[in-house]
């Protein structure tokens, strides 16, 4: 078959459509009404912090924070030098994990702002000063630490 005579009018000869021509932007808002889905002002740190003590159910004996320190530590990727190596066993990286999302969390320089993960939808992400971020998921639920 002839690829003219599926597209009669023919194909990539015109201008290319933008980034901006694919898909819709990503959301910042919940809802027809442009309302945020959480401020700041809402934010619990507490509820927060506890988030990173639930049992991660992929890693028996870890938290979620200690599950995420285990691949985001120093050296653990390329690049990662902000979390400090996740060493010990689960209970003493576990003790770290918490600390550290303790200090994010605490840091009154840190920056709250909404984002957006393919993978987890809309997102509550906790930015520090010195670079180390962690991530929520829009209840709340920690999901991962950043840099």
């Amino acid at each position: 078959m002839n690829p003219g005579d599926l597209f009669p009018d023919g194909f990539g000869e015109d201008s290319q459509p933008g980034t901006a021509d694919f898909g819709p932007p990503v959301p910042t808002k919940n809802d027809d009404l442009g309302v945020p889905f959480f401020e700041i002002s809402d934010l619990n740190l507490d509820d927060l912090s506890q988030s990173g003590q639930i049992p991660d159910p992929r890693r028996p004996g870890f938290t979620k924070a200690g599950g995420s320190l285990t691949k985001h530590g120093a050296g653990r990727r390329d690049g990662n030098t902000k979390f400090p190596n996740a060493t010990g066993n689960p209970d003493n990286i576990n003790q770290i994990a918490q600390q550290e999302l303790d200090n994010i969390l605490r840091d009154p320089n840190t920056d709250f702002e909404q984002g957006y993960r393919d993978r987890f939808g809309e997102t509550i992400e906790a930015n520090s000063p010195d670079g180390r971020g962690a991530v929520f998921d829009k209840d709340g639920n920690f999901l991962f630490f950043k840099e």
